[in-house]
């Protein structure tokens, strides 16, 4: 993994945001409380369907391993939307909430202390 790149200094300074990034992917996240909130992921194009995303998904459930869940929207405006859907789905994540277009998409760590 890639790390302390100037992108990752602008992010994590103008949203708040922190990187996760090889040469092929990135996603940025944000840790609140149990949840850890997945707010962008790109995958380069030539490098799609050959484990990039679940790699990045892979390393951010170590990241987040005190967290409950790991969630994410996808917005079905999106051209690639279908696309990321199926990618989720396939790394375990499930439709949590669906409104105004928009998914709300979450992958359970462990059990909620709370129940």
């Amino acid at each position: 993994m890639i790390s302390n790149t100037l992108y990752a200094k602008y992010i994590l300074e103008r949203e708040g945001l922190r990187i996760i990034e090889n040469e092929s992917a990135f996603l940025t996240y944000k840790i609140t409380d149990r949840e850890c909130f997945i707010a962008n992921m790109f995958v380069d194009w030539s490098k799609r369907n050959a484990g990039n995303g679940r790699a990045l998904i892979e390393e951010l459930m170590k990241v987040a391993e005190d967290c409950d869940v790991i969630t994410a929207n996808i917005w079905m405006w999106d051209p690639n939307a279908n696309k990321t859907l199926q990618a989720a789905l396939a790394t375990g994540f499930v439709v949590a909430h669906a409104a105004d277009g928009v998914l709300l998409i979450s992958k359970k760590l462990k059990e909620s202390r709370n129940g």
